[in-house]
Order: C-alpha cells, then structure tokens, then sequence
C-alpha cells in the first residue's frame, strides 16, 4: 500500500501535497515482494511527477504493466 496525503483550501485547491510512506507485508517470497515493491514504487512514481488527474484505472493498469 502507498501512502499519502493532500492538504486543501476550503473550496478544495490542493495547497500540499506530501508522500508518507510503502508499506508492504513482512514475510514474502521474495518474487511476490519485488512485484510488490514495484508496483507500489510505480505509485510513487506517479505521485512524484505529479500525474494527478490520471484515472485510476488507468493509474492502476500502469502499475500492473510495471510489475
């Protein structure tokens, strides 16, 4: 799971926004956690370069494609 947050104006106008952390399950096959990582570091990714009104779907095929 990827984490993190958004900071906004009443009216909604996104004035921060500030990746927390990964969080990944303890105790995986190791090829179960690098298809892991990657797909959440694709999150990541995406966060960083600030692809924000990608669709989800989208968003989350990207990540799959990735793994």
């Amino acid at each position: 799971m990827t984490r993190w947050s958004t900071s906004t104006t009443a009216n909604g106008q996104v004035i921060a926004r500030e990746f927390n952390d990964i969080l990944i399950q303890r105790h995986l096959p190791e090829e179960h956690f690098r298809t892991l990582a990657i797909h959440e570091l694709t999150h990541a990714w995406f966060f960083y370069n600030n692809y924000r009104d990608l669709p989800l779907g989208v968003e989350e095929g990207m990540c799959v494609m990735m793994e």
